[in-house]
């Protein structure tokens, strides 16, 4: 859930820190390593301790996969509604679609 002060906070302006946060912990980052962490972070940073149900975009090169976007599709601080959700859809596009939850660490957080 976000805390009063992210709620004050628009979500790309909450991303761009998290992404500034891990960039002064693990040195500069190219413009393509940016958007993916940035995408990696999305879940973490916009749906603290919430359930996710999401549609990732990777672009492919060989043996590498970097991720594009992440698309939230469906979000809920109860399981058993995102549960619900994915039973909902086509059997052909839940394939593609991927639930979890996470939690980041303080330092990338709004504080």
């Amino acid at each position: 859930m976000p805390t009063k002060n992210q709620s004050k906070v628009s979500p790309k302006a909450r991303l761009d820190k998290a992404v500034k946060d891990y960039e002064k912990h693990h040195g500069p980052l190219s413009p393509e390593e940016r958007q993916s962490v940035r995408e990696t972070l999305r879940i973490g940073v916009l749906y603290p301790g919430e359930h996710v149900a999401f549609r990732d975009t990777l672009e492919e090169e060989g043996d590498f996969r970097r991720l594009v976007k992440r698309k939230v599709l469906y979000h809920s601080p109860d399981s058993k509604e995102v549960d619900k959700f994915m039973q909902e859809l086509p059997t052909e596009k839940r394939a593609s679609v991927r639930r979890g939850s996470m939690t980041i660490p303080q330092t990338t957080r709004e504080r």
